[in-house]
């Protein structure tokens, strides 16, 4: 009798203490740790260019994503401005296109058409009115292009993407790369495949 009450009391405890949850994903593999302060609400950064082939590849993979993620999250993308396909100025214009675009409500449009013209169509970018061109091709009138170049909320949407592209600068030196909750930087391993890639994006976003 006293051998069962010992048992009995061994499995309380057992039931009742913590056991360590199995992160799915490791620290320093699968993703990096900045020293950057986590942002009070979820939201994924991509950094991307479009001069570049694996950022083209993957904007289905980033639609999944977006699908995927909590409606409280935030995703953003940012353009870089170092890529050595082109001038710093041409990347630059480009970031302020999707920004005019994103300002009207047609960032995705505007920036699956940047994309088109530069991998598929294998056209190049060398000035603002090329880009223009884009806008009235997807049915966004010349007037309106020409009145977003100069509108002040856009020049704050410039502004604040250049601080956020520059605040993370150190940590991307290559794109396609992800930010999550300004802290976590994602890590993809050659054994990850696209729903890897995704679920681990979507579960960095959970964490503080």
């Amino acid at each position: 009798m006293k051998k069962i009450s010992i048992l009995f009391t061994f499995l309380i405890l057992t039931s009742c203490s913590e056991v360590p949850v199995q992160e799915p994903w490791l620290e320093n593999t699968h993703y990096k740790v900045l020293d950057q302060k986590a942002t009070q609400t979820p939201q994924v950064q991509e950094f991307f260019s479009f001069w570049c082939g694996h950022c083209y590849n993957f904007e289905p993979i980033a639609a999944q994503l977006k699908e995927q993620l909590d409606s409280n999250t935030e995703f953003t993308k940012v353009h870089v401005d170092f890529m050595s396909f082109t001038t710093q100025n041409i990347q630059q214009n480009a970031s302020k296109a999707m920004l005019m675009a994103r300002h009207m409500g047609k960032e995705d449009l505007i920036n699956a058409a940047i994309f088109e013209h530069i991998h598929v169509k294998r056209q190049s970018i060398v000035s603002m009115a090329d880009i223009k061109s884009l806008f009235v091709a997807n049915q966004i009138s010349a007037e309106d292009f020409d009145t977003a170049m100069t509108l002040p909320d856009v020049d704050t949407l410039v502004d604040d993407h250049y601080k956020s592209f520059m605040s993370y600068r150190a940590y991307v030196n290559g794109v396609p790369n992800f930010i999550v909750n300004g802290k976590y930087q994602a890590r993809f391993t050659q054994d990850m495949d696209a729903n890897d890639m995704v679920n681990l994006i979507v579960w960095l976003t959970q964490k503080p």
